[in-house]
């Protein structure tokens, strides 16, 4: 693995739709959302932004608010990120950087099913996000974007969008973005993952688990880990890299602390033979933000954990594709393990 790094048009309005967005699962990649309903179109209070690039608000300066309502905006853009397709209203604001810089962009506290997006002169989109926020205090499905560098004298144009038909009143902050991440593995006893470098229509024959064909799971040899997440295109849709692990408890506590350079979530699973798996629990960690996770066990059982992206594409904040994550575990045997093993190999073991 590697240790360290520097790290759309139309012309439709349209009538607000509610759709349902797909909450984070242990899947990598995520199936088609579904709108439920049509609601009435209420009528606009006159606060929004721009409709266009060409009449996009300016924002003066950093930090920067503002609310408004794209109920009587006009669908002039779409992002895919991952879902296409979008109907929704947009508005647009403008930001000339004077230096360059890193921002956020954050749409907390609005009350629809938003995505958030940032384009370029040539609308070349530089960064996206759909569903950061998946319930209170924030909003159900609702966007940010943290990270983005912008060099200096680039204008920039920040689209304020929904989901699908979806559109409503939106509150738009600048943010301070999270520090700079970037982790660096341990130079002594540790467990590399290996998994191959993840590129366009790569096919996960590494650590997949059950979203793999047949389903293989890497198991843990020490007690220092250091791994990579991220994402890649499959048949041109988004997916992110899911790692699957095993491990065999050697007492009735198991402490996992686990940290990454973006965004991420870390599960205990409980994954039966037919991999209909079920999450026992979960914590999200990163960028630089480490978390631990405390697994009741009992000597000799095998406990199942998965890492992966929150998003499902990459949200804008991280160069490449792939960032690194590392943990710490205490509490599990130390397993001589060469290679991956699938389901039947797992089951061998214990016949």
């Amino acid at each position: 693995m590697k240790v360290s790094r520097a790290l759309l048009s139309g012309s439709l309005l349209v009538i607000c739709m509610v759709g349902f967005a797909y909450a984070a699962d242990i899947g990598n990649t995520l199936p088609p959302k579904s709108d439920s309903h049509i609601m009435d179109n209420p009528a606009s209070d006159g606060r929004e932004g721009g409709e266009t690039i060409a009449t996009a608000v300016l924002i003066p300066g950093l930090p920067y608010s503002d609310t408004g309502a794209t109920y009587d905006n006009i669908d002039d853009y779409d992002a895919v990120c991952p879902y296409p397709g979008s109907i929704s209203p947009d508005v647009v604001y403008r930001y000339d950087a004077p230096a360059s810089t890193n921002i956020c962009l954050d749409l907390c506290g609005s009350d629809y099913d938003t995505k958030l997006y940032v384009l370029d002169a040539a609308l070349n989109v530089l960064a996206c996000n759909d569903d950061f926020y998946v319930g209170e205090p924030c909003g159900l499905y609702v966007s940010r974007i943290e990270n983005l560098f912008v060099p200096a004298g680039q204008t920039i144009y920040i689209v304020v969008d929904g989901y699908g038909g979806d559109c409503g009143n939106y509150v738009f902050n600048t943010c301070n973005p999270p520090p700079c991440c970037n982790l660096v593995c341990w130079s002594d006893d540790h467990q590399d993952e290996n998994e191959p470098p993840l590129v366009d229509e790569y096919v996960d024959e590494w650590n997949g688990g059950c979203n793999s064909a047949p389903p293989i799971f890497q198991w843990l040899e020490c007690e220092r880990f250091c791994g990579v997440a991220g994402w890649y295109l499959y048949t041109g849709l988004n997916y992110r890299d899911t790692d699957w692990f095993k491990c065999i408890a050697a007492t009735n506590t198991i402490t996992w602390t686990v940290d990454a350079e973006s965004a991420t979530i870390c599960f205990e699973l409980v994954v039966p033979p037919d991999c209909a798996a079920t999450v026992t629990q979960s914590m999200t960690v990163g960028p630089c933000l480490p978390g631990t996770m405390t697994i009741p066990s009992s000597p000799g059982t095998i406990v199942d954990l998965w890492v992966g992206s929150v998003d499902f594409s990459n949200p804008g904040s991280v160069p490449g594709n792939e960032y690194d994550y590392i943990w710490e575990i205490t509490g599990t045997e130390v397993v001589s393990a060469t290679v991956n093993e699938t389901w039947s190999g797992v089951k061998a073991l214990f016949n």
